[in-house]
């Protein structure tokens, strides 16, 4: 029987071949395709309790600023934003906003920390007597979290009947007393904080006293100290019109106005700013200041004494150097106590707010500028784990670096920091510091309003506090014996930007104004680099269309996601359904003070994207059609190839074989043939892939040799079956429909129809691949035509969501190019099997032109009756399972049938040109 079936394929060598090359194509196609339908998908993992939405739908961030622990729970940490700095270019900003289904695009710079002045008047009038001199010293002491205490900012109030006049030592000016003809100096001002200045610790006398001093013969005394204190804030730039849009951040100004897209960085001299170095290219940002600061463990405990004169004036006259005048003021005994004063964060704020509202008639050294020298950025918190079984975690507690403040340089000009920077350090500071020369850099930030952090909206109130961009997160005590260390049961930030808690951001600058922090005013070198072509820290997408927790909102939330990854590489996350969850942290503390046992509220993503290796289905099923679409053709070829072979079939027949084994031998001819298409389609498609950079896996490859046999099998099975239920008289009778007598034709065209209608199942068969093709070229031409690439809807309850890519395009050709193989192979079998009959029409008088129009008729047959199939099932599909309408589809979907015809038409001149090559006289004379 083997030898039967290899001389029946070697004899029948042209069908054979075509059916070779026909089975080859599919399984090369399918095999490459198949590699590239391992996508990079964004799956959703949803919780079935989380039924809320935050004031963003999805979260982009740099790969970089995701944690191994972020990616293994799912938690993130509170105020993650806060320190991440930079990571995103602004053309990935751009391609977000070209994501199809985006809403609002609000991309965020974290700039970082900036000292910022607040000077506090302390009022003595009352105190200072009529006569003589006298001296008041104003020490201040910074209580912060558990007690934690440090010296702060002083000064001292020297009160005199005699003229001041004004005096210079050095390169600076002090005033000048003249006592008994002598000059004398009872107020140098004091050492500035850096490396290259004679201050060796930051909260010695000399660094924190300032002196004042007064004649009583100035009409316009004003007998009063002023406290310099500095506290931090973090900077960070905004799209102002998309925070109005996402947040209502426009919505939230309480005096001023609210910052514009006409805002961007301006440059003037320096000295206007109050800057005691003055350069002429001192660069402003336009800014909005929080009128209201995060709940903060910091305040400031003022202590007011007039000091003993008798003994305290002639050694301050007589010192010659500000630290011995500090020295001295700072150990002097107290005559007597004036006052006792408690300062709490929210003065503080008060008096930053109220000394840098627009004032035109305030003088330069109390502008409504923010100036600084140095730009701070902390570090995230490296955690450990603390209790394996319950998930704790742990922050371990390091010695200040006091040189991130005071050993780069003028940190904060002559305003001193907070003394809580000498507390427990959980964070590495990166200090980015402008240029030291003859004049020092000054970056200045003009505020042009103030806004309410707490009128920001934040969506569902169980999403609002981690996911938050303008409020800090909460934090409570796990214990009694933290919330006894503490004093109380929440714990707070304490002003030191080393510490476990970051803030919000307080001060807000327009994208435009990013410059500020340009390599030209604060050079970067060593681990102070940061890249300046990506300044953006995150993105935050809202997705347009997204009314609840319904699964086709998830989808177009998902499909976002997932486009915004595929597009730009960044790390995404969908924030849609996230959750609060409880995490214990435990803190060390140093100086031997007891660990705090704290509880933190994270967010749990309920509905997380990972990142996953996926089949996209719909591609899968592209292929599966491609299958399809050659299993057709293989049906046809088989069935052609039995009707060729009736003669020697029936003559097996008559000899004995049985329908069994006429069976077998047609399906071992077919299997052979699939053995061989899989393959050489099979190796075919490594250089292929190779070429198209798709990964090759030689066990799919493998696996596509019984694939391409059973798919010969499959096809071929109803002409085998057919073959042998024949008697074998049946055998020699011709492979068309007997039936009444066909009616009279009188054009091509009705010639060319009733030739066809003779084999109505090679018919259906060519049609229906004519239909497969424009089904699915059809649906991905609208979609990408309509909806930009990709459309979201609803299939049987589940949400689907239907991507072009450009390996779908690749399928669809492949299955035009099957459908245009199946009409050519269709219609050049029928000719062949016609072909007695149009010798005969040549014989008469027709002419090869005539005969080429009846086959040519023949195949913009199929096309038509196959196009409109196609196009019928893709506008049913498109509008039952999407929110597609008729305009949407009847354009693209048009053209993909009328282009169709065409290709119907066009691969119907194979076998018009293989006809016109027969000579009729052979072709009567073989019959």
């Amino acid at each position: 029987m083997a030898g039967l079936m290899w001389s029946r394929l070697r004899l029948d060598w042209k069908r054979s071949l075509a059916t070779l090359v026909a089975v080859m194509f599919a399984v090369t196609s399918f095999v490459v395709l198949t590699g590239a339908t391992v996508t990079q998908r964004v799956e959703v993992l949803q919780s079935a309790d989380a039924a809320y939405r935050s004031s963003y739908d999805v979260l982009v961030r740099p790969s970089a600023a995701l944690t191994d622990r972020e990616e293994e729970t799912g938690r993130v940490r509170p105020n993650f934003l806060s320190d991440t700095y930079g990571g995103i270019t602004m053309e990935q900003v751009a391609q977000i906003e070209d994501v199809p289904g985006v809403e609002v695009v609000a991309p965020i710079a974290m700039v970082g920390i900036m000292w910022a002045p607040v000077r506090i008047p302390i009022d003595l009038g009352d105190e200072v007597a009529a006569s003589g001199t006298q001296v008041f010293r104003i020490a201040t002491t910074a209580v912060s979290r558990g007690g934690f205490t440090m010296p702060s900012q002083s000064a001292y109030l020297y009160v005199t009947d005699r003229a001041l006049a004004p005096g210079e030592v050095g390169e600076m000016t002090y005033p000048v007393e003249q006592v008994d003809g002598a000059a004398a100096y009872p107020c140098l001002a004091p050492q500035p904080q850096g490396r290259d200045q004679m201050v060796a610790d930051p909260f010695e006398p000399a660094a924190r006293y300032w002196g004042y001093c007064i004649s009583r013969q100035d009409p316009k005394a004003i007998f009063a100290g002023e406290l310099r204190v500095s506290i931090p804030v973090l900077v960070a730039a905004i799209d102002p019109d998309a925070e109005a849009e996402l947040v209502g951040l426009d919505h939230t100004v309480t005096s001023g106005r609210y910052l514009t897209a006409e805002d961007q960085l301006q440059f003037r001299a320096s000295e206007d700013l109050g800057a005691p170095f003055p350069r002429e290219d001192a660069p402003v940002a336009p800014a909005l200041l929080a009128e209201m600061a995060a709940e903060v463990d910091y305040g400031l405990e003022i202590d007011v004494e007039e000091l003993d004169a008798d003994s305290v004036v002639p050694a301050l006259l007589a010192a010659k150097n500000r630290a011995d005048q500090a020295d001295l003021i700072a150990a002097a005994p107290a005559a007597r106590q004036v006052t006792t004063e408690w300062l709490p964060m929210a003065d503080l704020q008060s008096h930053l707010v109220a000394s840098t509202a627009p004032n035109p008639e305030r003088g330069p050294d109390n502008s409504d500028e923010i100036w600084t020298l140095t730009i701070m950025r902390p570090s995230g918190v490296d955690f450990t784990s603390h209790t394996q079984d319950t998930g704790g975690l742990a922050a371990e507690a390091s010695e200040p670096d006091l040189n991130a403040y005071f050993g780069h340089g003028w940190s904060s000009g002559y305003d001193p920091i907070p003394g809580s920077v000498a507390d427990s350090a959980y964070r590495q500071i990166d200090v980015l510091e402008s240029e030291k020369s003859t004049h020092f850099g000054v970056l200045a930030f003009e505020m042009v309003g103030t806004y309410d952090p707490t009128r920001t909206q934040v969506g569902s109130p169980l999403s609002q506090v981690p996911l938050e961009t303008y409020r800090t997160g909460q934090v409570t005590v796990a214990d009694e014996a933290t919330a006894t260390a503490l004093g109380q049961e929440r714990f707070l930030s304490n002003l030191n930007p080393a510490d476990y808690l970051m803030t919000a951001p307080s001060v807000l600058i327009p994208l435009d104004a990013l410059g500020i922090i340009d390599e030209k005013y604060l050079p970067r070198p060593g681990a102070g680099a940061v890249d300046a072509g990506a300044p953006i820290s995150a993105v935050r997408v809202r997705v347009a269309d997204v009314t609840g927790w319904d699964a086709a909102s998830r989808e177009r939330v998902r499909l976002a996601a997932q486009l915004i990854h595929d597009q730009t590489g960044l790390a995404v996350d969908v924030t849609i359904g996230s959750a609060l969850a409880q995490q214990s942290v435990t803190l060390t503390q140093t100086d031997g003070r007891p660990d705090l046992h704290l509880v933190e509220l994270w967010t749990q993503k309920g509905v997380t994207t990972l990142v996953v290796e996926s089949v996209d289905r719909k591609s899968v099923l592209l292929f599966g059609l491609i299958l399809l679409a050659s299993g057709l053709t293989v049906a046809t070829v088989a069935n052609v190839a039995v009707a060729a072979q009736r003669t020697d079939l029936g003559v097996l027949a008559s000899i004995g074989h049985t329908p069994a084994r006429i069976t077998g031998l047609v399906l071992a001819q077919q299997a052979t043939l699939g053995f061989i298409a899989g393959l050489a389609g099979a190796l075919l498609a490594w250089p292929i892939a190779t070429l198209m950079r798709i990964d090759y896996a030689p066990l799919r490859a493998v696996a596509a040799i019984p694939v391409a046999i059973a798919l010969m099998l499959l096809a071929s099975i109803p002409a085998a079956l057919w073959a042998a239920r024949l008697a074998p008289i049946d055998l020699l009778r011709p492979p068309v429909r007997a039936g009444r007598r066909s009616a009279p034709v009188s054009n091509e065209a009705a010639l060319g129809w009733a030739q066809l209608a003779r084999r109505p199942l090679r018919l259906i068969r060519a049609a229906l691949g004519v239909a497969i093709a424009v089904t699915a070229l059809g649906l991905l031409l609208a979609i990408a035509w309509s909806f930009r690439g990709a459309i979201v809807g609803n299939l049987l309850g589940d949400a689907i969501a239907l991507q072009v890519r450009t390996v779908d395009i690749i399928a669809g050709i492949v299955l035009a190019l099957l459908a245009a193989i199946g009409v050519a192979m269709t219609l050049s079998f029928g000719a062949l099997e016609d072909a007695p009959d149009w010798a005969v029409l040549t014989a008469i008088g027709w002419t090869p032109q005539r005969i080429s129009r009846a086959i040519l008729t023949q195949g913009a047959a199929i096309g038509i009756f196959g196009a409109t199939l196609g196009a019928i099932a893709a506008i049913a599909f498109a509008v039952i399972f999407t929110e597609a309408t008729l305009n949407d589809l009847a354009i693209p979907i048009a053209l993909v049938a009328l282009g169709a015809i065409a290709l119907s038409t066009v691969a119907s001149t194979i076998p018009a040109a293989t006809i016109r090559r027969l000579p009729p006289a052979r072709v009567l004379a073989g019959r």
